[in-house]
C-alpha cells in the first residue's frame, strides 16, 4: 500500500496500487496490532513502552500488584518525558500505626515511611498527608523525601500547636508536582519536631504520574 494515516501511520491502498485485498488487510492487521497491542484482550500490559511509537499511541503498564496505568505518546511535547498518563488510579502506602519522634533533624519513625517506589522516570503529582500532635508548642512536620535528597520545609505538612492547643491532634495535607525524577527512586516521608514530641498517625503516601520516560 503506497500511503498511511498522519497520526497512526495505518496504511491504506491508493487508486495506483495493485489490487491485493489479502495483503492489503494484513499489512493493516499487523500495524494495529503494534499501534494497539491487546487492544481485542482488553489491553496487554508491558513493564517497557515500544520502542518505535506513534504519536498518539497508548501503552499500558502496571506499576504494583492491582495497579494498572495507561500512557499517550505525545510527540509534540517539548518535555523529555513523552508519555502521557492519561489514566488510572494512584500508588498508595498507608500507615495507620501512632509512633513518635524527638524534636531534633528529620528522621524516620519506627516504621518507616509511608514508602513508593517510582517504577519510570518521569514528572509526578505527589500528595501526603497525616494527623500530629505535640505535648509542647512549636511546629510539627511531615515530608516526602525522593531518594537520598534533603528534606525541604517548603514541600511539608506543617502543624503548628500554640500553648492553648498542647495534644490536640490536627491533620493535614500537601500536593506538589516533583519533575524530572528517576526510575527506581523510593519517595517516602520524613518527620520532625521544632520542640517536646511529635505524635505522627494516619499518615498517607499518594503519587500519581504525569508523564514519564
Amino acid at each position: 500500500m503506497g500511503a498511511t494515516t498522519p497520526i497512526y501511520q495505518l496504511p491504506y491502498p491508493v487508486p495506483t496500487d495493485p489490487a491485493d485485498v489479502p495483503a492489503d488487510m494484513q499489512a493493516l492487521a499487523n500495524r494495529l496490532e503494534a499501534v494497539f497491542p491487546g487492544l481485542g484482550s482488553g489491553g496487554a500490559l508491558s513493564p517497557t513502552p515500544p520502542a518505535t511509537p506513534s504519536d498518539g499511541q497508548l501503552w499500558r503498564m502496571s506499576p504494583a500488584a492491582g495497579i494498572v496505568w495507561t500512557f499517550r505518546y505525545n510527540a509534540a511535547s517539548a518535555s523529555a518525558f513523552k508519555w502521557e498518563f492519561v489514566g488510572g488510579p494512584p500508588l498508595l502506602n498507608e500507615i495507620t500505626t501512632q509512633e513518635s519522634r524527638p524534636s531534633g533533624a528529620y528522621g524516620d519513625l519506627a516504621t518507616v515511611g509511608p514508602q513508593l517506589t517510582l517504577a519510570r522516570a518521569g514528572d509526578y503529582l505527589i500528595e501526603h498527608g497525616v494527623t500530629m500532635f505535640n505535648g509542647t508548642a512549636g511546629a510539627n512536620l511531615a515530608v516526602p523525601v525522593i531518594g537520598a535528597g534533603t528534606p525541604d520545609d517548603l514541600t511539608a505538612v506543617r502543624i503548628d500547636q500554640a500553648a492553648g492547643a498542647l495534644s490536640m491532634a490536627m491533620t493535614g495535607s500537601r500536593s506538589r508536582i516533583y519533575t524530572g525524577l528517576t526510575a527506581s527512586v523510593v519517595v517516602k516521608l520524613q518527620y520532625r519536631a521544632n520542640a517536646g514530641t511529635v505524635y505522627a498517625s494516619g499518615r498517607w503516601l499518594k503519587i500519581t504520574p504525569v508523564r514519564v520516560s
